[in-house]
């Protein structure tokens, strides 16, 4: 048919038209190149990314979702206060912070311990984290509660006054036996890029950022003015950041970004939701992190920094634009097809 074609109109051109619309594999094998070209960018660029469907999908972001600790901030706590109770020291008070804080390796522990050194503190308690609220050690004879201000409350313990809430930073309060010694407050610094990142990002098309932490509102909002979140949610336990962001799913294309904040719970969580129905899901390296990034639907691995982000959504418009210029190149030579038949 190429052939008859070439015969009768003299173009050459036409008769590659022919044989274009005449066999599809070539096109789809040709279409793929720009998915291959742009996994291989991202990998260059310290993206792992498991699933294509993100790359095609990633420009339809309209709303990125952040944790705070270990995403936004560097995840490096530091102490920068102790509030000792009347008649409490601060060297007892750390030192009954340091009881429990010694069996975990959270970063507001690890804190305690750096700033604790060598201090004597005790020893064999049975120590248990619960999720979004603190820390609880038990054995001879004692409880030590370590965490934040409604988890004391709800355990019958009564926090001096409320001055430490207007401290700005994470505040923890520190319990024994049933009454509170004191609190410690700690600061956690933004990444030196979030603020780029996320100004790049709304550049490229992201209407809405949205912080999901389980921190105070008052230190929580002391980083999204620094780095340019606009929506906060505050004091939320793992199941209010999961239910927060089944709400923003229901009207928005969500990516959640994730790092040594995002608690094991709330990854679970995203488990058992339909894969059609889960955001895309983000996760700079901490811990356990990675696993959760080869088990969720669409999912990338940053190697480095919040910046990947853009650089990710670079690569999926690129993919676009490819598929875009591609798309009109065989509908070019479709319509050449029709006139080099019509002239047959």
């Amino acid at each position: 048919l190429a052939a008859g074609v070439a015969l009768v109109t003299r173009d050459v051109s036409k008769a590659i038209a022919i044989l274009v619309v005449s066999c599809p594999c070539g096109q789809m094998l040709v279409s793929s190149a720009p998915m291959i070209a742009a996994l291989s960018a991202a990998t260059k660029r310290g993206i792992l990314i498991k699933n294509s469907k993100f790359i095609e999908e990633m420009t339809a972001v309209d709303t990125v979702v952040f944790d705070k600790t270990g995403t936004v901030t560097e995840g490096k706590m530091t102490l920068s206060g102790v509030l000792p109770a009347a008649g409490v020291s601060g060297e007892e008070l750390l030192a009954v912070a340091m009881s429990v804080a010694s069996a975990s390796t959270h970063p507001i522990s690890r804190a305690v311990m750096i700033v604790g050194g060598g201090a004597a503190y005790e020893k064999g308690l049975s120590v248990k984290e619960i999720s979004g609220k603190g820390m609880e050690g038990t054995g001879n004879g004692v409880r030590v509660l370590f965490g934040n201000r409604e988890w004391m409350i709800s355990e019958g313990v009564t926090p001096p006054d409320e001055s430490a809430e207007g401290a700005v930073g994470s505040v923890s309060y520190v319990a024994k036996n049933g009454e509170c010694l004191g609190a410690l407050v700690f600061s956690d610094q933004p990444r030196a890029e979030a603020k780029g990142a996320i100004d790049e990002l709304r550049a490229l098309g992201v209407e809405h950022t949205v912080m999901l932490t389980g921190d105070r509102e008052a230190a929580a909002r002391h980083v999204c003015d620094e780095v340019g979140v606009e929506t906060l949610y505050a004091k939320l336990l793992p199941e209010d950041k999961l239910n927060h962001l089944k709400e923003l799913k229901e009207n928005h294309c969500v990516l959640a970004v994730g790092g040594d904040g995002v608690v094991h719970e709330t990854l679970a969580g995203l488990m058992r939701i339909p894969r059609e129905k889960r955001p895309a899901f983000a996760l700079i390296p901490c811990g356990n992190g990675n696993d959760y990034a080869r088990t969720l639907g669409m999912s990338f691995v940053m190697e480095e920094a919040l910046t990947q982000l853009s650089s990710a959504q670079r690569i999926s418009a690129d993919v676009g634009v490819c598929n875009g210029e591609y798309f009109a190149e065989t509908l070019s030579f479709g319509l050449d097809a029709a006139i080099a038949l019509g002239t047959y």
